[in-house]
């Protein structure tokens, strides 16, 4: 699944250029929240 591979790779860039775990956790959100708007149109 995309999603999987999206966690995945946020994942590793969390580990290899030290992204700031609630800078992280609000970008997953506001992808989780994009996805679902695109496929209710």
């Amino acid at each position: 699944m995309l999603i999987l591979f999206v966690l995945r790779g946020g994942l590793s860039l969390l580990k290899f250029h030290k992204i700031p775990q609630y800078f992280f956790t609000i970008l997953m959100l506001q992808l989780y929240v994009n996805l679902g708007n695109s496929e209710e149109n």
